[in-house]
């Protein structure tokens, strides 16, 4: 694991204190383990180009790696209010 420093969640509040939904799912990533417990805002954050890159570069991400949308095979999907 590397450390990034400390990171802000604070301009997330409107996003982080509505509605959700909630679902137990795998990783998107090999080896897709289903070990993941997915929390989706209702409400969408948005960000610059410059702020997405600043993300990217900290976090060493890998774009593209990713797999298709799977059903959701008898899993519940539950909103919170």
């Amino acid at each position: 694991m590397r450390d990034i420093g400390t990171v802000s969640l604070a301009c997330f509040l409107p996003q982080l204190t509505g509605s959700w939904w909630n679902y137990y799912g795998s990783l998107t990533t090999p080896p897709c383990s289903e070990i993941v417990n997915w929390n989706i805002m209702t409400s969408r954050a948005t960000m610059s180009k410059s702020q997405w890159d600043t993300l990217t570069q900290t976090l060493a991400l890998e774009l593209g790696n990713n797999r298709l949308v799977q059903s959701l095979n008898g899993r519940p999907v539950i909103k919170f209010s």
